[in-house]
């Protein structure tokens, strides 16, 4: 390996561990006001709206794209909603997604 690609790793490992470390060193004992502990508890549900995005979109040029990855993210849902069962809900979604996708 060259040195530079050694220094570009040991950079991106600094910077991803100040992103994610420092916040939660400084922030551990603090009170922080009610406003912004109202705005953080967006944050997971963002980020989960963002992937599910992400994966809904990202098959949308191929044979059954979109559609299968849409029907099983309702049926997911719907399942998760009606028996809160992760292994139902996880075999609901690949039975679906390889149903669209094997009809397409």
């Amino acid at each position: 390996m060259t040195g530079s690609f050694l220094l570009t790793v040991a950079i991106c490992a600094a910077i991803t561990i100040c992103i994610r470390a420092l916040p939660i060193v400084f922030l551990a004992g603090a009170r922080l006001p009610a406003f912004a502990m109202a705005w953080l508890g967006f944050i997971p549900s963002s980020i989960m709206i963002a992937i599910v995005t992400l994966e809904l979109v990202k098959y949308a040029g191929e044979d059954g794209g979109t559609a299968a990855t849409v029907a099983a993210a309702l049926g997911c849902a719907l399942v998760a909603f009606l028996t809160r069962s992760l292994f139902a809900t996880v075999l609901v979604g690949v039975v679906l997604y390889l149903g669209m996708m094997l009809m397409a």
